[in-house]
């Protein structure tokens, strides 16, 4: 998840406006957290709340967390419509959405689940809360299985090949990434193919974000996601050298969230987080 929050930092800057260019600095002072990492924390958390009842009440814990996190940082960009569900201005019910909101959060799924069809179990009841709609449950879907299989050792190949059940166009990452237009989408349809093609075409999780950056619009997500990624990918066992730059920028409260996941799961990455003073 430390991919997440750095792809979500990194590309705050771009996401309105400004274009990044070759060679942008990863920090430079304005990076911060947005929607995405906060709501990354929640579905986290919700995790660790849930899975001694075998997520029989993950549903009910991951809105209480969504809400909490969202008023410790309620200035985040979040979309209108997604900012009135968490003010509960429809009763916490679902809105058939299928933006990115659906992917950004979803990455803790993969470090969570057990099997494949715990991860597709878990990916549906933390989205269809709010994003019920078919595109949005298949953009969560498609890159909670992506980084299963990569934390199991999977190659990059044999991913984007199972891939293609979810998204037919990942068959030829490059054409994708060369034919994506430079402007805002703000859909899984739109940014989920990209941040996966992102990964499958570098060679390392810091290559990933920035080709994401890169990509323009809706850079925080696309980074966001690509980021997650490449982390369980690269980064399963320890931190790479930019998660070891990001350590002392990252909100605390967020870094405490992860690392008692990390032990509260006895995943791969438990000891690199034992082993650093928080």
């Amino acid at each position: 998840m430390l991919g997440a929050i750095i792809g979500d930092m990194v590309g705050s800057v771009y996401e309105h406006g400004e274009k990044a260019k070759p060679g942008f600095p990863l920090w430079d002072g304005r990076q911060h957290v947005t929607d995405d990492s906060v709501m990354t924390m929640a579905v986290l958390q919700a995790l660790m709340d849930a899975r001694e009842n075998r997520w029989a009440n993950l549903r009910d814990v991951l809105v209480k967390r969504m809400v909490e996190w969202y008023r410790r940082y309620p200035d985040c960009g979040y979309g209108q419509a997604f900012l009135g569900w968490l003010k509960g201005e429809n009763g916490y019910r679902p809105y058939r959405s299928f933006g990115n909101g659906a992917a950004m959060r979803i990455s803790p799924v993969a470090w969570a689940a057990r099997d494949e069809e715990e991860v597709l179990r878990l990916s549906k009841a933390c989205t269809d809360i709010t994003h019920d709609h078919p595109e949005g449950l298949k953009g969560a879907a498609c890159l909670s299985m992506a980084m299963f299989l990569a934390l199991k050792g999977v190659d990059k190949e044999t991913i984007r090949r199972r891939l293609l059940c979810w998204y037919p166009i990942l068959s030829d990452p490059v054409a994708l990434l060369e034919k994506t237009p430079r402007r805002f989408d703000p859909t899984c349809q739109g940014t989920v193919p990209q941040a996966v093609a992102c990964f499958l075409t570098t060679e390392n999780e810091e290559g990933a974000i920035r080709k994401a950056v890169l990509l323009g619009g809706d850079s925080d997500t696309l980074a966001c996601m690509a980021g997650a990624l490449s982390e369980a990918f690269y980064a399963k066992e320890g931190f790479s050298s930019m998660e070891r730059e990001f350590l002392p920028i990252i909100p605390r409260d967020f870094l405490m969230a992860v690392k008692a996941f990390h032990v509260a799961f006895d995943t791969t990455k438990k000891e690199a987080f034992l082993k650093t003073s928080l």
